[in-house]
């Protein structure tokens, strides 16, 4: 039975939603007593009342069908169970027909009345294949259909009794006359309540606000505390490891040049120290020798070429002189 339900729930609910959404984008309103769409969306207020009247469980509907074997499930577990659902029943009744006659009812003298609207192809095609599978599901109360429905969800159907369905088409029809007697009445939309009734119900008997004091309120105060505690305590953390992290850095920074800096200052003047005593050892001593042994050889070519006179007599005395010195390294040599 929940199965089937869950079908029928689906075709008729994505009707009526689908409806809806045409009309609110007909009058760009989804005010319920600005709308009566009766004679501007004639089409679409036939299929909608097709969903409408699913959803309200009127038989031979297959949403009908599944709602009586839900009914008598409940009534099997528990009579109070039963009982709630039969309530559930009627008030979807009264809110379905309610919303049936205010959006796509006929207008009143109060409302003003909206003008024609051609739906789209493709609008009207999609409502009228939910509409036709939301009658096919009917199908269900031929013989043969509990037994298709029970292969196919592979589950128990319990039988209702007669008493059953009447008491639920019964609370239907009251509820189908309580909601035309209001709109005839003019009061479908406020139900003829006093205004600080119509406040409450407006908002959902306080539901939303106390939803926001219980939950919302102190939720956001608590994210607010967090981020209290992040910005104080977790960011406060960040951002002295960030101050600690540049002070360590100046610090390696002054080290750095009173150390490494120095070293390579040190390296670089005793570099050029050694470079200018090399240039002055160059000069005075590698250079200077040099220097005396050219003056020295240019002494002697000079003296040599005084001794080339050209007699005989002082070349033998050159010679006498030279054996004279060769002897004295001969004998004095070990």
């Amino acid at each position: 039975a929940a199965g089937a339900q869950l079908v029928a729930h689906a075709a008729f609910k994505s009707l009526l939603f689908l409806g809806a959404g045409m009309a609110i984008h007909a009058t760009g309103s989804g005010w319920l007593g600005s709308l009566r769409l009766a004679r501007a969306m004639p089409l679409v207020a036939l299929l909608s009342a097709v969903g409408a009247l699913a959803l309200t469980a009127v038989p031979p509907l297959g949403a009908a069908w599944s709602k009586e074997r839900i009914l008598a499930a409940t009534l099997h577990a528990s009579p109070w169970l039963g009982g709630a659902v039969l309530i559930a029943s009627l008030l979807t009744a009264l809110y379905a027909a309610r919303y049936q006659l205010l959006v796509f009812g006929p207008p009143d003298a109060g409302t003003r009345a909206a003008q024609p609207y051609r739906p789209g192809t493709a609008e009207l095609a999609s409502l009228a294949v939910l509409a036709s599978v939301t009658l096919l599901l009917s199908a269900v109360w031929l013989p043969g259909g509990e037994r298709f429905v029970a292969s196919m969800t592979e589950g128990t159907l319990e039988s209702g009794a007669a008493w059953e369905i009447a008491a639920s088409v019964g609370l239907t029809a009251v509820a189908f006359g309580l909601v035309w007697q209001l709109f005839r009445r003019r009061r479908l939309l406020t139900f003829g309540l006093p205004d600080r009734l119509q406040a409450a119900a407006a908002d959902w008997l306080g539901l939303p606000t106390m939803t926001h004091a219980i939950i919302v309120r102190p939720i956001e105060s608590l994210a607010a505390a967090l981020a209290r505690l992040d910005d104080r305590v977790i960011d406060a953390g960040i951002r002295g490891v960030a101050w600690l992290a540049r002070r360590v850095s100046a610090l390696a920074a002054i080290h750095g040049e009173w150390t490494f800096d120095g070293i390579v200052r040190g390296i670089t003047s005793l570099t050029l120290g050694t470079a200018r005593a090399s240039r002055t050892t160059d000069d005075l001593g590698v250079d200077a020798a040099v220097e005396a042994g050219a003056r020295g050889v240019g002494f002697v070519g000079e003296a040599s070429r005084r001794l080339q006179t050209g007699e005989s007599h002082h070349y033998y005395v050159i010679i006498a002189v030279g054996l004279a010195v060769m002897l004295v390294v001969l004998i004095w040599s070990p």
